[in-house]
């Protein structure tokens, strides 16, 4: 008796609330917002599985570019939304670090705010003559606020560029076209900021203008995290990138995603 008298609310809920937000938006000019901001201090929701694996080539790419630094910097990677069975901050230091007085060692934190940061990462198509996942990293810095980087211009130092490999096996290479293919559109997520926020310096503005963006693809939509996901994982961890990522950006474009 219960559920064949209260089995309608849902059902008149939902269009309810979606023709209050019709009204806001059209009628009342609301602005609108992608999302809510997150902040240092705001608990994200856990990453999904697809989230998860992406974190997994990201975090193995973070180790990669520092232990190949000539610099002497330590950079400490806070993950965002892992399972507690997860580590959920790493210090990674550059060899060169270990070599010199502790005074001159450079120091960054790059701290992911929410998981939306990592299925957002893999829709850049990096620029074909640099294949860098560094304007990636600033523009979600930014302009989406999804992560927090205490200091842009210590990271900026670091290489993020990853050749093509030249002998690979077909496998690889046909899962990096299909993700290429897969790549589309995909609209900035930027959310308003607070008063007090300062905005990114004129250098990181001219550099983020003349890099392609995520609704900007180009012909050739290869991604750097592809490239050093596709060459430096397991066949395990390959296969699962693929399938992962390819779903992720097929959903993008038959189901908004």
């Amino acid at each position: 008796r219960f559920l064949l008298g209260w089995w309608w609310v849902g059902l008149a809920t939902c269009p309810r609330t979606v023709n209050e937000a019709v009204t806001l938006l059209f009628r009342r000019g609301m602005k609108w917002v992608f999302r809510p901001e997150p902040r240092k201090d705001t608990m994200p929701r856990p990453a999904d599985p697809t989230e998860q694996c992406i974190e997994s080539a990201f975090r193995a790419c973070l180790q990669h570019v520092v232990s190949h630094s000539q610099e002497a910097l330590i950079l400490r990677y806070i993950p965002a939304g892992l399972v507690s069975s997860s580590p959920n901050k790493e210090i990674m230091t550059s060899p060169s670090a270990q070599l010199v007085p502790e005074s001159s060692v450079k120091e960054v934190e790059l701290r992911v705010l929410t998981p939306l940061f990592y299925s957002r990462l893999v829709r850049y198509p990096s620029n074909p003559t640099s294949n860098s996942l560094l304007p990636a990293l600033l523009s979600e810095h930014y302009i989406n606020s999804t992560v927090t980087i205490s200091n842009p211009d210590v990271l900026s130092a670091l290489d993020f560029t990853f050749p093509k490999a030249k002998n690979v096996n077909t496998i690889t290479k046909l899962s990096s076209q299909l993700l290429s293919t897969l790549r589309s559109s995909s609209e900035p997520a930027p959310i308003p900021r607070l008063p007090n926020e300062s905005p990114p310096p004129p250098s990181t503005l001219s550099q983020l203008s003349t890099t392609k963006s995520p609704h900007e693809p180009g012909p050739t939509s290869y991604s750097a995290l592809d490239l050093h996901a596709l060459t430096n994982a397991s066949p395990t961890a390959q296969k699962e990138y693929v399938n992962k990522v390819a779903t992720l950006l097929l959903a993008e474009r038959i189901a908004y995603g």
